[in-house]
Formats: C-alpha cells, structure tokens, sequence
C-alpha cells in the first residue's frame, strides 16, 4: 500500500472515530442534564470535572472519554476510577469481545448455536421465506394457521434491530404481509411474566438483562438489571423503559432506578410500585443458566442475556447480545464491572 492510501485509510479512520465520540458524547451529556434536572445536588463541581478529565486523558489517552464518565459519576455521587465509558467499550472492548465473529450469534441463529431448548424461536425469516424452529422451510399458510392456534400473536424480531427497535406484534391476520418484505428475522412465541414482576408492568416485556464474561477464568455474571415496560407497551424499548440494577449477591432491586433514558426514579412512574425491597424470582437460576450457555460459546468474552422470568420461576431467553451490549447503566451505578480484566487498559495493545 502506498503513502497516499495509508493517509486516506487513517483520515477515514479518524473522521468515523470523531463523528462516534461526538454522537456518544452527546448521549453522555443529555444523560447528565437528565440527572442534574431532576436532583440538581448530582452536578458535578468544575474541581470533579477536573479530575475526571485529567483522569481520562492520562488513563484511555483522550477527554473525549470523560462525559460518560461524568454521567457516571454525577448518578453515583462520586467518581470511581476503573469504570469504562461506553465509546471506550464501543471501540475497544467490543473488538476485544468479538474478534471476527460480531455477528455469529445474531437472534436467527442463537438457538441452534447454542443448542439450547430455552429461547421462544418458533419461526425464521430469510428474504421473505419461511422457515421453523429447525432452519426447516415451511408453507407461511401451513404455518399461520397452525401457530396462531396456540397463540394469539407471535413478536417479529429483525435480525439487524437494537435495543428494542425492529421488534412488532403479527397476528394471524398480519402475518404474511409483514414477513413478505423481511431480509432476516425470528419469530418468538409471547411470554407470560412471573406474577410479582408484573405488579411493575403487566405484559410480556418484562426483561431482566444478566451480563456474563468469560475471559481469565471460568465464566462469572458481572452486572444485572431489570427492564419494565409502561402499561400498553408491546416490548421494552431503550428510550422509554424504567430499569433498576439487581445486587449480584441477594437478587434484590436497587433502591433507586432510572427512567425515559437517565432521569432518576424510586419506583416504576406508572404503576407506583417500589423498587426497594424487591427480589427478583429466579434470578439465582438466570445466572446460573447464562453461565451455561456463556460456556458453550467460550470465543466471546462478553454478553448480555435478555431474559424472560416465567410464572413458575423458569428461565426463557429473548436474545443474547453480543457486541455492543449495553454496560452503561451497571458501570454507573455499581462499577467498575470489568475490574481486574485489564480491559481499560486495551487502546494500548
């Protein structure tokens, strides 16, 4: 390769970086005057926006690490070094993770690469064609009428969606029209929420989201949160859910979660039911399962597992997130969740 096309390849590299830093310091900061709007005790004093930003520079190499960190920081009440910010996590860590297989586990194929009997697959969409639970073709009028015997309506899921977009309800009287124009998509069977979840939230959106990693040891769960939809909502979404993390240890909700992105809250806004004092049903069982299935796919060093806690306690997966899977939310409140790993210390291999 010659000078000219080394320069043009690092400028590329140089102006996506700039446009990613810029977009994710933007969420940061919205983030923070989130935070600082509704508890304005939680802004940060110019000497603490010093230090984090100093912190950043002589620690990732860069200030364009310090706004998640101070979103952090104002959430916690203090700052905690070790914590990584997320376009720290997006350029390095997620890289680190995945090698060459960021996309291997997408939701059409974790089932089957997981052998696992515990994901709600009924059907897979690809480029308009139908097929089953077995990567089988299938006759969509065959298929229609037998599904929507059992069930009211199935949740189709493109294969491309994140953080909750890309997801819709189809009933029998939608379905073909709405698989028709899908270049690759799931198909999951609704599932019913444990009763005690459901005083947050009824309906089947509840998630409760465990974060494993597998690197410099056996697997071990790192972080735990639990998503709530509103009343009406058909799934959780990420910029309407109210979520709080889950201590590792008891299985208990923090005391304080968040909702509509970063705005603090003690207790689901519509329904009114607190956060404080609540343990999670199963969740000993959801680490337990995660950790299995972490293990099956040993090439990947994190994941984020988006878990259904049926009636009786069982464990269902929605989907396994790899990737970019979401750590912002554990960093702030109980981090650093990737202590001891060396993690915040790759931009200098």
């Amino acid at each position: 390769m010659n000078l000219a096309a080394r320069s043009a390849r690092r400028a590329l590299r140089f102006a996506r970086a700039w446009r990613y830093d810029r977009l994710q310091n933007s969420k940061a900061r919205e983030a923070y005057q989130q935070i600082i709007a509704t508890e304005p005790d939680r802004a940060l004093s110019p000497e603490q926006k010093r230090e984090i930003r100093s912190f950043a520079r002589q620690h990732f190499g860069s200030v364009v690490y310090s706004p998640w960190l101070e979103t952090y920081a104002a959430w916690r009440g203090e700052f905690v070094k070790g914590c990584l910010p997320d376009n720290y996590v997006g350029r390095y860590v997620v890289p680190y993770s995945c090698g060459r297989y960021p996309d291997s586990l997408r939701n059409t194929v974790a089932k089957r690469m997981l052998a696992s009997d515990r994901f709600a697959d009924v059907g897979y969409v690809f480029r308009g064609a139908l097929f089953d639970a077995d990567h089988a073709p299938v006759d969509p009028e065959s298929f229609r009428s037998q599904i929507f015997d059992q069930y009211p309506y199935l949740y189709l899921k493109q294969a491309s969606g994140l953080q909750g977009k890309g997801v819709s309800r189809v009933t029998a009287e939608t379905f073909l029209n709405a698989i028709a124009p899908e270049i690759e998509a799931v198909l999951q069977y609704p599932i019913e929420v444990h009763p005690t979840l459901a005083e947050f939230a009824s309906g089947d959106g509840t998630t409760l989201r465990v974060t494993t990693v597998y690197d410099k040891g056996p697997p071990r769960v790192v972080a735990a949160h639990v998503r709530f939809p509103r009343p009406g909502d058909t799934h959780v979404g990420a910029s309407k859910n109210v979520s709080s993390v889950v201590d590792l240890e008891t299985g208990e909700l923090s005391s304080m979660g968040k909702r509509d992105g970063w705005v603090p809250t003690d207790r689901h806004p519509v329904t009114g039911k607190v956060f404080a004092g609540f343990v999670v049903p199963g969740f000993a069982d959801a680490c337990a399962v995660s950790l299995d299935h972490h293990a099956r796919v040993p090439h990947y060093r994190y994941i984020g597992w988006d878990i259904a806690i049926t009636p009786t306690g069982g464990i269902m997966f929605f989907e396994a997130n790899v990737g970019h899977a979401d750590v912002k939310i554990s960093e702030a409140y109980y981090g650093p969740i990737f202590d001891g790993l060396g993690w915040d210390q790759l931009h200098k291999r």
